[in-house]
């Protein structure tokens, strides 16, 4: 069973979007309620040789937006009590319950009502891409790639590198990142890590998974930009690995389908850049939405 942690930020997330609701600026003439809840055991392989992806995904509907969270398989909570008790709770309610933090399961379910109640309050991206069909695997890997990129040449631009080769860490492991990266970088250092024991020291594509837990902030220190998965808010580790990037001056791209609403906000706790993708994700052949947002340093 994973470690229970909230993380600072979802804390502090819950805490502006009340205030935002109770100021003047917030004015909407409809009252949200949540209309639907959601779970599904996912394995998914997006591409033939890609890591098996085994979660259980969490979405949250409210008749003004949806929300997800991905959760560790490993939980085997009876989720169907607290959907049942949830549904068409008002907007009010659902923050009252968002404050309460007693139950791991529960806390994925949150990030999901959350992420749900952010659509509405969205910024505006720097660009938006539709995604269709079975190149979104490979295209939204060279989404998240060319922004990294991006701040590698910005680095490099500024004799700023911190190695004599640029160093990139990826946390949250997703193998068709590296694959992109050789498409488009011939000289570079690649260092993976991940939470999830069933891939922690196995080697795909050429790259060694590290342990996340102990080799993070040693990685992190010598890398020139961390690309990260969302899922982090619900491992309770972003607010901690966002104090670790600005410490060692490591820029951060941050990949996010677990909360993908709340996403762009990150940009203010010390991410680079966001690009937040919306359900259905990048393995389904769906239509899928991706949203870039940036705040260069």
């Amino acid at each position: 069973m994973p470690d229970f942690s909230v993380d600072p930020i979802y804390i502090d997330l819950v805490n502006s979007y009340q205030k935002i609701r109770l100021s003047q600026h917030f004015n909407f003439k409809r009252e949200e309620y949540l209309s639907g809840l959601y779970k599904m055991e996912l394995f998914q392989r997006p591409l033939p040789k890609e890591r098996l992806f085994k979660y259980n995904l969490i979405l949250a509907q409210t008749n003004m937006g949806n929300g997800a969270a991905f959760c560790p398989f490993e939980i085997n909570s009876n989720f169907h009590e607290i959907f049942e008790k949830l549904i068409g709770k008002s907007e009010e309610e659902l923050i009252d319950f968002l404050k309460i933090l007693d139950d791991q399961s529960h806390y994925y379910v949150k990030i999901a009502i959350l992420d749900a109640l952010y659509e509405k309050i969205l910024p505006a991206p720097d660009f938006e891409v539709r995604l269709i069909g079975e190149t979104k695997a490979l295209y939204r890997s060279d989404i998240v790639i060319n922004e990294a990129l991006s701040l590698i040449y910005k680095r490099l631009e500024e004799g700023k590198l911190k190695n004599e080769t640029p160093v990139f860490l990826n946390i949250g492991f997703v193998s068709t990142f590296n694959k992109v990266l050789k498409r488009k970088m011939s000289n570079f250092c690649y260092y993976a890590t991940d939470l999830d024991k069933n891939i922690v020291d196995k080697v795909y594509h050429g790259v060694r998974i590290f342990d996340g837990k102990a080799y993070n902030k040693d990685l992190i220190k010598k890398s020139d930009v961390m690309i990260v998965t969302g899922m982090t808010l619900a491992t309770g580790t972003l607010s901690n690995l966002l104090k670790l990037a600005n410490k060692y001056n490591t820029y951060v791209v941050i990949f996010a389908q677990t909360g993908h609403n709340l996403a762009p906000f990150y940009l203010n706790y010390g991410a680079d850049v966001v690009v937040s993708e919306s359900f259905p994700y990048y393995g389904f052949h769906n239509t899928g939405k991706i949203c870039v947002y940036r705040k260069y340093r």
